[in-house]
């Protein structure tokens, strides 16, 4: 069993950095066939992420689609008269993910559909997939800006360093008062971002147990809608590594041995106890994981449950699948 990362198709190095202190390898979904961001690309290729393209749209129609939304979105930039730093500076708007023009957008699909009606209405899955192409342009976007800001922040730090004279090694890298911590995606349109992502889940056909998300706001989300979520595990603050020995690895395996008992047998009759986070002492970024069990409820169920939505049955899930119980983690860093 691998863990999935959710609601998220793209991966930040420095996600990935928190989610290799517990994990070997990561499962991530892809809304089409197009190549991974370029930041994923060592990742993927190293084995770290392992990329699945639950559904398979027709790549034509996609990108003619994207294409189309983005024309679209530009024109309703420059009808509404709306001169931002990004349309300034040349980098085109992402569809959906503007505040200024959301409902203006959804104004004018629902004004299409009305005066335009398809005889089986829009495809779901096709329609998600869209979503979270959109999606993950407006994650990494969103990551890039976030480290040249720490960039530039940390170049101010020598520099303010240098003209007092200080040693760079007793500095924070950081100037005072500035701090750039990790941002969270997850807490804008978590409804939407879940209810696409869950679609792929559906098409998934080698579901995991595990599902382990880096937003709080998402991992809020989940936990308030499973009155039965029990906590079962808390790593304890863990340094990020960036070279694993065999010991580390060791512990990795077991942890997941744990997890994948817990999701496959019925509780509470799995009594054996987690196995303890090694003692590392290190100076460096620190990470977190928690993880919590939803017993008797299978992941797709889970989901579902968390939007409050039935979506069309699909034959790909297997309803005779080993997982019993849905494990929900937040790794914070």
């Amino acid at each position: 069993m691998k863990p999935i990362y959710f609601p998220f198709t793209y991966v930040s190095q420095q996600a990935a950095d928190a989610l290799a202190v517990f994990f070997k390898q990561v499962v991530v979904y892809q809304a089409s066939a197009r190549k991974a961001p370029l930041k994923m690309h060592q990742l993927i290729q190293g084995g770290f992420l392992d990329v699945r393209v639950p559904v398979l749209a027709d790549q034509n129609k996609f990108d003619t689609v994207l294409k189309d939304f983005r024309m679209w979105a530009n024109l309703q930039h420059e009808s509404l008269g709306i001169k931002t730093a990004s349309s300034q500076s040349g980098i085109q708007p992402i569809p959906f993910f503007d505040n200024s023009t959301v409902s203006q957008i959804v104004a004018d699909i629902r004004g299409n559909l009305h005066l335009n009606p398809t005889p089986n209405g829009p495809d779901p899955a096709f329609c998600a997939c869209v979503f979270l192409e959109f999606a993950q342009e407006y994650d990494r976007h969103c990551d890039e800006v976030t480290r040249d800001l720490e960039t530039y922040a940390k170049k101010v730090q020598k520099l303010y360093n240098n003209i007092k004279g200080e040693d760079e090694s007793l500095g924070t890298g950081m100037p005072v008062g500035v701090k750039f911590g990790a941002d969270d995606p997850g807490e804008y349109m978590i409804l939407n971002r879940l209810e696409a992502w869950t679609y792929l889940l559906q098409q998934d056909q080698n579901v995991s147990g595990l599902f382990i998300t880096t937003s709080r706001s998402i991992f809020g989300h989940m936990l308030a809608k499973m009155p039965t979520a029990e906590k079962i595990y808390h790593s304890g603050v863990l340094p990020v590594l960036k070279f694993q020995d065999h010991e580390i690895e060791r512990w990795q395996q077991k942890l997941l041995k744990n997890f994948t008992d817990l999701a496959e047998k019925h509780w509470p009759a799995y009594t054996d106890t987690l196995v303890e986070s090694p003692a590392i002492k290190t100076i460096g970024p620190r990470v977190v994981l928690t993880v919590y069990l939803i017993p008797d409820v299978t992941p797709p169920d889970c989901f579902l449950r968390s939007l409050k939505k039935e979506f069309p049955c699909t034959d790909t899930y297997d309803s005779g699948m080993p997982i019993k119980n849905t494990l929900i983690g937040l790794i914070e860093f």
